[in-house]
């Protein structure tokens, strides 16, 4: 295998259509699927997970931001993709010539908007974002009524959905989101919304599991179109397919003694003789320097310990319990190896983060590889 760099990511396309499948057997029935394909289809490539979103029957695509709704566009990408993060009003023209919806919750960004639409003679799609717990972006819930009444009325405008966000959906002992969604409801219970006719939408990939009364008009899967989840003792992650494998190669081995150190400042010296090998990634790579010493990975189908601190663009691995290790031996850092498997959970777990992270964080210079 000739490549310019020893690491690589291989993207199983067929499984995020999978994954597509399984969430629309999991929402109710009628509901939307947004797929949200943000920091580069969460390190997975937003261009060719974007089409396949779409061959697997997602309905629309969520960005967070503008430059990523364009590179989509200037691929061929001519599915509905809404902005889900915050754009400023002399970035409207743009939003408006490509042809994108927006999320809002301020007023200048839609009389921005507005402008650009009507000098286009085309319409400003927009969905109101409304805080109700999250504490982050949205319009104050007791001013929802009086903002959408208000922008409404501008001229070229259409409010094409109301939204918010779950932040506790997947926390083990969740007793906010139910009444989040409750208070949701109330809101959108108002005539002044109602008479909009817009789309209703909350759920992310933790609501879909674990709350079918947050799915609404439409669902914002995200991770688990990836294949993972964070929701403890998740029932659906049996029916996911993990869509990314992180491997590498081993470029040196070498006898140690025990007692030896390894790595930056020491923090591991070997407990017996052992064979130590060197593997071409690094927290450059994504490969956080908070596994130093705690992740695992995968060589001939068995497991071997990361060792020492993980450095800028290598890693030591203790081989010294796998048989038959050579140069060029293959290293599964994320995914499966003759039976064995690593998932970004257990990478996650192990850097005490979440999946997003570890996902979002394999860095440019990992090449991806796109099968089916």
């Amino acid at each position: 295998m000739s490549r310019e760099r020893l690491t690589w990511a291989e993207i199983d396309l067929s499984a995020i259509r999978h994954n597509v499948r399984v969430i629309r057997q999991l929402a109710r029935k009628n509901v939307e699927i947004m797929a949200v394909v943000k920091a580069d289809a969460y390190g997975h490539g937003s261009v060719p997970v974007a089409k396949a979103v779409v061959e697997a029957g997602a309905d629309r695509l969520g960005v967070a931001s503008l430059s990523e709704a364009i590179e989509l566009r200037e691929a061929g990408v001519y599915f509905p993709i809404q902005i889900l993060g915050c754009s400023l009003p002399e970035q409207a023209v743009e939003i408006i010539h490509y042809n994108l919806a927006q999320t809002v919750s301020n007023e200048e960004i839609v009389y921005a908007l507005s402008k650009a639409a009507v000098k286009e003679k085309k319409i400003a799609r927009i969905h109101v974002k409304v805080d109700i717990g999250m504490g982050r972006v949205g319009v104050a819930a007791d001013k929802l009524g009086e903002f959408v009444t208000k922008i409404s009325a501008y001229e070229a405008v259409r409010v094409e959905g109301i939204m918010t966000h779950l932040p506790c959906a997947d926390e083990p002992f969740d007793e906010f989101t139910p009444s989040q969604i409750k208070r949701f409801a109330q809101l959108i219970s108002d005539t002044r919304i109602r008479s909009l006719g817009a789309r209703y939408h909350a759920a992310n990939s933790a609501g879909i599991v674990r709350y079918p009364a947050s799915h609404f008009d439409l669902v914002r899967p995200g991770l688990m179109i990836y294949g993972a989840t964070t929701v403890p003792d998740c029932p659906v992650q049996k029916l996911l397919k993990p869509a990314l494998s992180l491997r590498s190669q081993i470029v040196q081995i070498r006898e140690m003694r025990e007692g030896d150190p390894v790595s930056y400042g020491s923090t591991h010296r070997l407990p017996k003789d052992t064979l130590v090998a060197v593997v071409p990634i690094g927290y450059a790579d994504g490969f956080s320097r908070a596994l130093s010493n705690k992740a695992w990975v995968l060589v001939n189908g068995k497991r071997a310990p990361v060792i020492g601190r993980v450095c800028m663009d290598q890693c030591l691995i203790d081989v010294g319990e796998v048989d038959n290790v050579h140069l060029g031996d293959i290293v599964t850092l994320i995914g499966t190896d003759n039976g064995e498997s690593i998932r970004v959970e257990d990478v996650a777990a192990a850097a005490g983060t979440i999946p997003h992270e570890i996902l979002c964080t394999i860095g440019k210079r990992v090449e991806r590889v796109y099968r089916n």
